[in-house]
């Protein structure tokens, strides 16, 4: 009996201390025990932007903080005698009389703000244009680089400074950063004494960057440093990035002609693009802009003659004639050789030039097929490599001879004048007519790559000694045809590259891929595809990933969509250049009528 009377005490006591505490604060969460007051003010204007008021309950004033422009660009200041205010309130408190509708916040208002527990706070409602304290570096611009590898590191603590990092990932950095542009935050201004009086800064002086907020007041240093990433040991290939890509359309045809466009060379930071008609296009060779100011010089050059092009391994430009035997698209039968041998902007040399009917340097020709040499339709010309110095040394240029046993056209330079001809018919295989033979040495029986320029899609390489090898293509290849081809050896990698469109005719997507021959197999460039610029597709055991194909032009291919014409003769080069530091490549692939896309590969090891 005793326990029934102590429970019923202790139940009493319960409930007579719950009965002391506010119900309110019994259900409440932490999140509703609101006790501070917070304010936004918003334009009419732009009723979806709000922008932060400070409350200051001891001089009882609320100031919204309209940003001084409220465009980032434009000097645009915004209405404050139309705007409208909200506020998160304590529990349980109001504003009298109530703050919703259209204010005036020059001349301001009142309302007096009554707590829970009855206090009152009386407020006036105001708005000021403020200036900006953001202070940031948020971009940075290197000329001719459109994806340089740069870090900002904004400071995470006050007092301590930004720092940019630009990684030396391309050979084009070294001139780039002595012109960058830097961007910050909106309407703050840039001070350094590595600026110019155009506004831009030579990085490559590490000089510090001071960024001013709008305020005047806000000041934020920034240090420069330029770190050269390690290398990927021989045999790999590094970062690869792309450099441009571009259409060529009748809005902005960038100098291209239809038709006239076939071939590249690479002559210092020059990137050329042949001409029929002699109005060789020039091009930056890292940013893809047209240098409308640089001429080639085509003093002596045949109009209508010049379809290919290339470069040597000492940066001299290089053209040959079209020539045709009993061609009527071609009345001319004079091979003839071009050396620009002091820059494209001076005359050129011409160091050959024989009749392929009548000079006896061409009998082996002749001779190969008799009936078609004399009446039948042949030609050379189309396109052309060479392998050394063209001026000095030994070189050796190739073409090919069309119809006439498909012979491979090889040329013997000893300092810059012929020596030798030869039609090479060892190796023959499936070619057509924009097949490149590309030598690979400058012996006399040069090994040499060639690729199919037909439906086989195959790239032949055929040895000086030993039996010929036919790459097998990769299995993601479009089943149409390889036009353009190039070789290359890089930080010990023998490279291919081809040019893949979907079709075997116009019109027609074009796309870049790049292998691996190092291993002298039948399945190299299937087993180690380095890159596809339309798939992200490699292989990385020989280098790390990127860039990855975008699938679309105007990187990832070329397209004939909305482009100046539709390539009918389904013509088209890729140039590959190496940089002067030998750390990095850059390869281009060129599309009659449809544009060019290019990709930079590195030693770099990111």
């Amino acid at each position: 009996m005793k326990m029934k009377y102590l429970f019923h005490g202790l139940l009493a006591s319960i409930l007579l201390i719950t009965a002391c505490q506010e119900p309110d604060d019994l259900v409440r969460s932490d999140s509703e025990n609101i006790n501070i007051l917070s304010v936004k003010g918003s334009l009419i204007s732009d009723a979806d932007k709000q922008y932060d008021a400070i409350v200051d309950e001891a001089n009882g004033t609320i100031t919204v903080q309209v940003p001084y422009y409220i465009s980032d660009t434009e000097k645009i200041q915004g209405d404050l005698t139309q705007m409208k205010v909200t506020a998160n309130m304590p529990t349980g408190a109001r504003f009298e009389p109530e703050i919703s509708g259209i204010h005036d916040l020059v001349a301001g208002f009142q309302s007096t703000l009554i707590k829970e527990d009855g206090i009152k706070i009386p407020y006036t409602f105001k708005a000021i244009y403020a200036k900006s304290k953001s202070a940031l570096i948020t971009k940075i611009v290197l000329p001719d680089i459109p994806n340089p590898l740069i870090t900002i590191k904004s400071p995470e603590n006050e007092g301590e400074n930004g720092i940019i990092v630009i990684y030396k990932t391309s050979s084009s950095i070294d001139a780039a950063i002595r012109s960058a542009q830097l961007f910050s935050s909106p309407w703050a201004t840039i001070e350094s004494t590595a600026m110019d009086s155009e506004g831009n800064i030579d990085l490559s002086q590490m000089a510090d960057i001071y960024v001013i907020a709008q305020d005047g007041v806000t000041k934020q240093k920034y240090t420069v440093e330029i770190q050269t990433p390690s290398f990927v040991a021989p045999g790999r290939i590094g970062y690869k990035s792309l450099l441009f890509g571009f259409q060529t359309t009748p809005a902005d045809p960038r100098g291209f002609v239809p038709t006239n466009n076939r071939s590249l060379a690479i002559v210092n930071n020059y990137l050329i693009v042949s001409s029929t008609t002699l109005d060789f296009v020039v091009l930056n060779r890292y940013s893809g802009e047209h240098l409308k100011d640089i001429q080639v010089n085509t003093t002596g050059l045949p109009t209508g003659l010049i379809h290919a092009i290339t470069q040597d391994d000492a940066n001299h430009m290089v053209a040959i004639t079209f020539c045709a035997a009993n061609n009527p698209w071609s009345k001319n039968q004079l091979f003839e050789i071009y050396v620009w041998k002091n820059g494209i902007t001076n005359p050129p040399t011409k160091i050959m030039s024989e009749d392929i009917l009548t000079s006896d340097v061409f009998a082996q020709f002749r001779s190969t097929n008799a009936s078609v040499a004399t009446t039948g339709t042949w030609d050379m010309g189309r396109t052309v490599s060479i392998k050394g110095d063209i001026t000095n040394g030994t070189a050796i240029l190739m073409s090919l001879a069309n119809n006439v046993m498909n012979r491979v056209l090889r040329v013997k330079t000893e300092d810059g004048k012929v020596i030798s001809v030869h039609g090479s018919a060892k190796g023959l295989y499936s070619w057509y007519l924009q097949s490149k033979p590309i030598p690979m040495t400058t012996e006399d029986e040069c090994d040499y790559i060639m690729s199919s320029n037909n439906a086989r899609k195959n790239v032949i390489y055929t040895p000086k000694e030993g039996s010929q090898i036919i790459f097998d293509p990769k299995g993601n290849w479009w089943g149409g045809s390889l036009i353009g081809t190039a070789y290359t050896e890089f930080n010990g990698v023998k490279l291919v590259a081809v040019q893949n469109s979907n079709t075997i005719s116009k019109p027609q997507y074009c796309r870049l891929c790049i292998g691996n021959i190092t291993s002298m197999t039948t399945t190299a460039m299937a087993d180690a595809q380095i890159m596809d610029s339309r798939l992200d597709n490699y292989d990385p055991a020989f280098g790390p990933t990127g860039p990855n194909g975008n699938n679309s032009s105007l990187t990832g291919m070329t397209s004939f969509y909305n482009a100046i014409g539709e390539n009918p003769n389904s013509t088209g080069d890729i140039a590959i250049g190496h940089s002067a530091d030998g750390n990095s490549i850059q390869v281009y692939m060129l599309t009659t009528d449809h544009g060019i896309i290019a990709y930079e590969l590195t030693k770099y090891n990111l």
